[in-house]
């Protein structure tokens, strides 16, 4: 089931071009992931120190 903010995420950044699938990808995640916990730090909302992980990673990306 596709939650309002993955629904709402996807619609604002799903049809990004980052120059690779997963990175537009990552970044629906990502989006969704913080709207759906507003003020909250990144490291308390993530479901897994991968999905933390993830986001860092792609935060630092410098192809962003």
């Amino acid at each position: 089931m596709i939650n309002e903010h993955t629904h709402w995420a996807t619609q604002q950044f799903g049809k990004s071009d980052l120059g690779d699938p997963r990175r537009t990808a990552r970044l629906v995640r990502l989006a969704s992931t913080l709207a759906n916990e507003p003020g909250k730090p990144l490291v308390n909302i993530t479901q897994s120190p991968a999905d933390m992980e993830g986001a860092y990673r792609f935060i630092r990306n410098e192809h962003i």
